[in-house]
């Protein structure tokens, strides 16, 4: 009697550990699915406020609590990168580039952003390594090339800075911002040729451009004795000539003097 009464509890023993194991499951994986429900749902109203308004520190606090789900997808680590680093949480920033990279979502973003906050504490050279192994890994991506050459500039590596402006202006010729900055680059260091093909894509956008602009294009069309053309960029600048700041008026003579010389003498 006694064994058979030890062999139903046994029986029953496991029957019920068995409901109760997958009831705990069961539950386990309802809390999971709400848990990543609630993070999806936190990251597109992190990326609308981060597009909207700009809040950059509250898409962060918003984020950070699923930082460990979005490590695994791209979006995820995008918004969440842009989030920490525009908010200036680098520590946060810095952990969500490396947990990305290691969950094997490796996207350019990742990188930029453990060089930028590398950048912002001082480690210069320990950014530009990390923009070299990018450029290995991502060699046609504009932003990593951009950013990498304001960084070799600011390191006074004029040729890596020139080799990734030209490389950047090449791969994003729509965006205006890039062409510009590349072509003042150019200009200060007097590559002609280079500058000319940038001056000529920025001319065949249509875009309104600063007058700045205007006097730096008509240096490069001057030195590549398309006189025709300076003018036209001279005409362009020489209304807001006189109400430029003294600083800016010093600084084109500097970079533009030729074009500088024909406004101030009305050419």
């Amino acid at each position: 009697m006694l064994k058979k009464f030890k062999a139903y509890w046994a029986r029953f023993k496991k029957t019920i550990l068995t409901k109760r194991m997958k009831w705990v499951l069961s539950l386990g994986a309802l809390f999971l699915v709400l848990f990543t429900a609630r993070a999806e749902y936190v990251l597109w109203r992190a990326d609308k406020i981060l597009t909207e308004k700009g809040f950059a520190s509250l898409a962060g606090e918003m984020l950070y609590p699923y930082r460990h789900l979005l490590i695994y997808q791209e979006k995820g680590c995008r918004v969440m990168l842009t989030a920490f680093f525009e908010g200036r949480l680098m520590d946060r920033a810095d952990w969500a580039a490396q947990a990305c990279l290691e969950a094997g979502t490796e996207i350019p973003e990742a990188y930029i952003a453990l060089a930028g906050v590398r950048e912002a504490t001082g480690r210069q050279e320990e950014a530009l390594g990390i923009y070299q192994a990018a450029i290995r890994k991502f060699p046609k991506d504009a932003s990593i090339l951009f950013k990498s050459a304001r960084l070799f500039l600011k390191a006074n590596m004029g040729d890596e800075a020139e080799k990734n402006f030209i490389a950047a202006a090449t791969e994003v010729p729509q965006n205006i911002g890039v062409q510009v900055d590349t072509l003042a680059f150019l200009v200060q260091r007097r590559n002609w040729t280079a500058a000319r093909v940038i001056a000529d894509r920025v001319r065949s956008s249509g875009q309104a451009l600063k007058p700045q602009v205007n006097i730096v294009m008509a240096e490069t069309y001057l030195k590549t004795s398309d006189v025709g053309s300076a003018q036209d960029q001279i005409k362009a600048a020489s209304a807001s000539w006189k109400a430029m700041s003294k600083e800016m008026r010093g600084e084109l003579t500097k970079i533009a003097p030729e074009a500088v010389a024909r406004i101030s003498s009305n050419k």
